[in-house]
């Protein structure tokens, strides 16, 4: 697995989403690098880590496994997404390895379930992956305006997402059966670190609705809606979001 690491400090690490890979952080860890050494992966199927070999399963326990064998003990831990997800995975399997959880438009589950209707529906999920068989490039371009309308921000972002060549459908695909299939509800409340739960009200893909949810589930709970921004706030509004970050990394 592919690892960037640039500053030096205490250990923060920042996990990417489906479809991206670690440069989708690089503005904001510009921000981070006197006190922090920030370790940016491309996780498997994306960016430089995207082959895998033909004799491994690739599920989530797989890629788990590979994280905790790559980071530091005692990290800070920034998940975005599906890579929310699997930082979460990471958090209860290796304990050891996560100080403390910031989990960014993040839900538990991305797919609608007849008991569970705060996500996508599999036909939006089965569309993305008809459209990535026929155009890839195109397809992840359509993927980011739907989760960035704004034209300006999203032609800052776009080039990043092509930068270390383009994905292979392949695995893509892969990676998004994962995404379709976790569903850890029922465990949510499995972690013992500190956690922190950061959603933008109007994020597309996962609804805020997710919050009530939670609170409903887990009392305690810690939740911080943006109002203004969407699923992507540490690019939108990174003032807004480093602060919230910084302050939550500084007091647990």
């Amino acid at each position: 697995m592919y690892l960037a690491q640039t500053g030096t400090g205490q250990d923060l690490v920042l996990l990417h989403g489906w479809g991206f890979n670690g440069l989708i952080w690089q503005q904001m860890s510009r921000s981070l690098l006197d006190e922090w050494q920030v370790t940016a992966p491309d996780l498997p199927g994306h960016g430089e880590s995207g082959d895998w070999p033909d004799d491994k399963i690739l599920n989530m326990a797989a890629i788990v496994d590979q994280l905790a064998l790559c980071l530091p003990d005692q990290s800070s831990l920034v998940g975005w997404s599906w890579g929310g997800q699997l930082a979460w995975q990471l958090a209860r399997a290796y304990p050891h390895k996560v100080k403390r959880l910031l989990l960014v438009a993040t839900t538990p589950c991305f797919l609608q379930r007849p008991d569970w209707p705060l996500a996508l529906e599999e036909t939006a999920l089965d569309d993305l992956s008809q459209r990535l068989q026929r155009d890839v490039r195109r397809t992840l371009k359509k993927f980011l305006r739907w989760q960035l309308p704004a034209t300006e921000v999203r032609e800052r972002v776009e080039p990043l997402l092509f930068q270390k060549g383009l994905p292979q459908v392949k695995r893509l695909q892969v990676a998004l059966n994962l995404l379709k299939s976790t569903d850890f509800r029922v465990d949510v409340s499995a972690i013992h670190c500190p956690v922190h739960w950061v959603f933008g009200a109007q994020d597309v893909l996962v609804p805020v609705g997710v919050v009530d949810w939670l609170q409903q589930v887990q009392p305690n709970v810690v939740c911080t809606v943006m109002p203004e921004a969407g699923h992507l706030p540490f690019i939108t509004h990174e003032p807004e979001f480093l602060r919230l970050m910084l302050h939550f990394l500084s007091k647990t």
